[in-house]
């Protein structure tokens, strides 16, 4: 609360350059978190932008690619993209192998961090704190950004960044506080237009 009055000035002074510069860091982050070549990676940026464009375009409400199809002036849907690419993908695979299985008994246990847990993740938990919160107070950063900035930088400084991927659990912590931080952040601006603080709990939570 000590720091909300500048950076809701800051925040409420973004204009279409600061966006433009936020669509760059989130491209130039997913290419540093590609594992493949460059060029896919480029190339699955350049096609997830076209993507974007399909449906109503929002300065002019003219249609982009849409094909005359009514289903696409709303844009396509993140759902059904994940699960074709992912979920069916997935199935197709698990339908061609052929394996045996066996109930695995077991207790229930570990469900807590541990101590060693506990000191792999709180300077990755710090550090998303305070990367979540700052881009949460941009408008139009939210939480998204803020997860992928911080796993990024968490990989930066790690001392197994090939490890990243796999579980680790700092790769966890940090982008989990960035995005909780992320919507401590988006309250900034949005008090500090006057709007009372249960219209910004409506706004945020949905209906």
């Amino acid at each position: 609360m000590l720091v909300a009055p500048p950076l809701a000035e800051m925040a409420l002074k973004f204009g279409p350059p600061e966006y433009f510069c936020l669509m760059i860091l989130g491209l130039t982050i997913l290419t540093f978190l590609a594992s493949g070549p460059m060029w896919k990676a480029l190339l699955m940026a350049a096609f997830g932008l076209f993507l974007g464009c399909i449906g109503i375009d929002t300065l002019t409400g003219s249609l982009r690619f849409t094909l005359d199809i009514v289903e696409l002036s709303d844009g396509i849907g993140l759902v059904p993209v994940v699960m074709g690419l992912f979920g069916i993908s997935e199935v197709l695979l698990n339908v061609e192998q052929s394996a045996e299985r066996s109930v695995f008994e077991t207790k229930i246990k570990d469900l807590l961090p541990n101590l060693r847990d506990w000191a792999d993740s709180i300077w990755p938990i710090l550090r998303g704190t305070v990367i979540g919160f700052f881009l949460g107070v941009l408008p139009g950063g939210g939480a998204v950004i803020s997860a992928f900035v911080s796993y990024a930088v968490e990989k930066k400084i790690s001392k197994h960044p090939e490890k990243f991927g796999t579980g680790m659990i700092q790769g966890v912590a940090g982008p989990e506080a960035a995005n909780n931080a992320a919507t401590g952040g988006a309250f900034i601006p949005l008090l500090t237009l006057g709007i009372p603080a249960n219209a910004v709990m409506a706004i945020l939570l949905g209906p």
